[in-house]
């Protein structure tokens, strides 16, 4: 059983959006993160700011 991990961070002052699709029985266990995708994105807004997307799967051990 995996689920998805996705963190999005945007800009130089550290706002973080989490979207955590884990269901609740299993958040007691301890998982093994496997990063499979990263991805750095620059974009124009407002001068230039940083779109970071980190996309992890979650195994059970």
């Amino acid at each position: 059983m995996s689920h998805d991990l996705i963190k999005i961070s945007v800009g130089g002052q550290g706002v973080t959006q989490f979207l955590v699709l884990i269901l609740p029985e299993l958040k007691d266990l301890k998982f093994e993160l496997l990063v499979i995708e990263m991805m750095i994105v620059k974009i124009s807004l407002r001068g230039e700011e940083r779109v970071k997307i980190e996309v992890a799967r979650i195994k059970r051990p």
